[in-house]
């Protein structure tokens, strides 16, 4: 994104991608940040809040174990019974259409992202942040409730888009 899309031009953003697995990628002064140890951007294991912190980290508490497509399905009783891959659409689509266990599912997913966005916004306090992976792909309305929250919590929040080269974005990256 930041090569051929919606970061071009951008020195200090961020790629924020949510799916079966979630992860960051930063940018800052123009490079890539890998970290000290490597795990720059490991924001899966973003802890999610203090009822959480004496609790088996791997498999629950951290952001991934709450807000990734696999949390999401195993909340959902919906996700057995719509398409593979259709699933996170008919989701967002019940809530729309007033089913109440959708809409909470869905809140709740949004918080979640919104506050963990809010919380890479506040640290690196970038032009631009970009959110992407499967679940925007299939719930692109996503990025409008994730706005809302980040605005609430930071007071001055980067631009947050969706990616200009969605699926395309990790091809482009690994041939950079």
């Amino acid at each position: 994104e930041r090569w051929r899309g919606a970061a071009k031009g951008h020195d200090t953003c961020a790629f924020i991608s949510i799916g079966t697995g979630i992860g960051a990628g930063i940018v800052i002064k123009g490079e890539l940040h890998h970290g000290d140890h490597c795990v720059a951007g490991e924001i899966a294991l973003m802890c999610m809040g203090p009822q959480y912190v004496g609790m088996d980290f791997g498999s629950r508490g951290c952001f991934e174990t709450l807000a990734g497509l696999k949390a999401i399905a195993e909340r959902w009783p919906g996700s057995a019974s719509a398409a593979r891959n259709g699933w996170v659409r008919a989701l967002f689509d019940a809530a729309r259409g007033g089913d109440a266990r959708a809409q909470t599912i869905v809140d709740e997913t949004a918080r979640l992202i919104g506050m963990a966005t809010a919380n890479l916004d506040v640290v690196l306090d970038p032009s631009l942040i970009i959110l992407g992976g499967s679940l925007v792909a299939q719930a692109p309305e996503l990025i409008d409730d994730v706005r809302r929250i980040v605005a609430r919590i930071v007071p001055a929040p980067g631009t947050i888009v969706a990616p200009a080269r969605a699926e395309e974005a990790p091809l482009w990256g690994a041939l950079l």
